[in-house]
């Protein structure tokens, strides 16, 4: 299990240092609007941090979880490199897609990939998706004023 956490959170660190560096090239804001940047440089000032953390951590979470001398678990491996994939998929599509349905996206395709796939808990996770997607973006858009990427799809 430790083994997981590490790989998983030097993947998330190396993953906000990406991040950090293409956020760089969005244009700054002007006369105390905070910009295009602002947004994924806070997501990717977070994220490092916590990808150290997880990198760090020694103590097993799972208590129920294998040790580390057991064999590689090949499907925990395979689905936290994807969870991975897919986030850098989706941080290259906020452009063309728009924020408010990359998070609705990204939020409902992980939670597909670690939970039931029964067609209830579909629906339950696009539900759920939906109304924390949607209300970050409310709150990030209407409440803080930050300007976000609509979507090259969406625009007029």
């Amino acid at each position: 299990m430790i083994i997981y956490q590490r790989a998983l959170g030097l993947g998330f660190m190396a993953l906000a240092v990406l991040v950090f560096i293409g956020a760089r090239q969005f244009p700054p804001g002007a006369m105390g609007d905070p910009g295009p940047q602002l947004l994924p440089m806070l997501v990717a000032v977070l994220m490092f941090p916590l990808g150290l953390a997880l990198a760090l951590q020694r103590k097993v979470v799972d208590e129920n979880a294998q040790a580390d001398k057991g064999p590689v678990d090949v499907k925990r491996v395979f689905l936290s490199a994807a969870l991975l994939v897919l986030t850098v998929v989706l941080l290259f599509a906020l452009e063309w897609l728009g924020t408010a349905l990359s998070m609705v996206l990204y939020l409902w395709i992980a939670a597909v990939m670690i939970g039931k796939r029964d067609p209830l808990s579909l629906l339950r996770y696009l539900v759920v998706s939906a109304l924390i997607g949607g209300s970050l973006y409310f709150i990030f858009v209407q409440v803080l004023g930050l300007t976000l990427p609509v979507g090259l799809l969406f625009e007029e």
